[in-house]
């Protein structure tokens, strides 16, 4: 229950940022860019989800503070991976978050170390409710099957790769995954 009381609460935080900082981002130099993008006050970004070759389209996130906070993530293609060639009748599409800490900045390249998470979403499938826990994996930027992320401000293009690693189902025993989510987004600047 606190978890759901978290999340509706990020969500309307998430919401509130982003009508309010729409369009606070401007064309300002690498250097008074990066200093905005790391402000406590939040940017909103647009952009999508590349999930096994698949892409889901206009998908908004905001980074506050040290959060990135996804409006929503690909629930669908998840659950079909983990109940593949069962009747999915309903999946949870709501926000979800990460955490991160900036480790690296060269070239004019941010580097972000994302902390590892627990999502949770909820599933309805042959008849029945499942409450699914997604582990996002840990942090290593120096390979392509861990969880990290990257803003060139020259681009201007921000690129997260998270990997779950692990689910499980209602609490259960825990079992490997290997799925990789790409969400690349850009700032929203026009107001």
């Amino acid at each position: 229950m606190h978890h759901r009381l978290y999340i509706l609460i990020m969500c309307t935080l998430l919401l509130t940022a982003m009508s309010l900082t729409s369009c606070s981002v401007d064309d300002a130099p690498d250097k008074q860019f990066n200093m905005s993008y790391n402000s406590q006050s939040g940017t909103p970004y647009s952009g999508k989800w590349d999930v096994s070759g698949k892409s889901i389209d206009k998908i908004l996130m905001s980074e506050v503070g040290t959060t990135f906070m996804f409006g929503a993530i690909p629930t669908m293609q998840i659950v079909q991976t983990i109940f593949a060639g069962h009747a999915i009748e309903g999946v949870s599409t709501g926000a979800q978050s990460v955490a991160y800490e900036s480790v690296q900045q060269s070239d004019g390249t941010i580097v972000y170390a994302i902390k590892p998470s627990v999502w949770q979403i909820e599933v309805q499938t042959d008849g029945k409710r499942h409450n699914v826990q997604l582990m996002l994996g840990p942090t290593d930027a120096s390979t392509d099957q861990q969880s990290w992320g990257k803003y060139t401000p020259k681009t201007r293009v921000l690129t997260v790769f998270l990997h779950i690693t692990a689910y499980a189902i209602d609490n259960g025993d825990t079992h490997p995954l290997q799925l990789k989510l790409t969400y690349t987004g850009t700032p929203i600047t026009d107001c």
